[in-house]
């Protein structure tokens, strides 16, 4: 089974910066936590999958950058043959979480690095 993104949207997005950290030195460090909720569509081939995610950072164990956003992203199942999962709906969600993931991780990270300030939300 491959999976295609159909379309992706971000629903909801906060971001809050603890601007007196900006000049202290250290490593930032970053712990991001998913939520996934799936929508089997499997008469299409698709699920809609609904990712809510919160990337808290520190910098010398100080709240440094939180980030909560909510993203919805329809994906097409390619090469999918529903019995091929003896016709188990979690069997064919435990698959796509395997794969979707990675795809997540990239998709988090990506928003995670395009935001430096509060001014970049309005390009997202």
């Amino acid at each position: 089974m491959k999976l295609d993104i159909v379309f992706k949207r971000i629903t909801k997005i906060e971001y809050s910066l603890n601007t007196g950290l900006e000049s202290i030195d250290g490593r930032e460090d970053v712990v991001t936590n998913n939520n996934f909720t799936y929508v089997p569509i499997i008469n299409d081939d698709r699920i809609l999958v609904t990712v809510q995610s919160l990337v808290k950072s520190s910098i010398s164990e100080k709240e440094f950058r939180t980030l909560e956003f909510e993203v919805d992203v329809l994906l097409s199942l390619k090469d999918f043959n529903f019995e091929e999962y003896d016709s188990d709906e979690e069997k064919v969600i435990e698959e796509v979480h395997t794969q979707f993931e990675i795809i997540n991780d990239v998709i988090v990270e990506n928003i995670r690095k395009s935001i430096t300030s509060l001014d970049d939300l309005s390009s997202l």
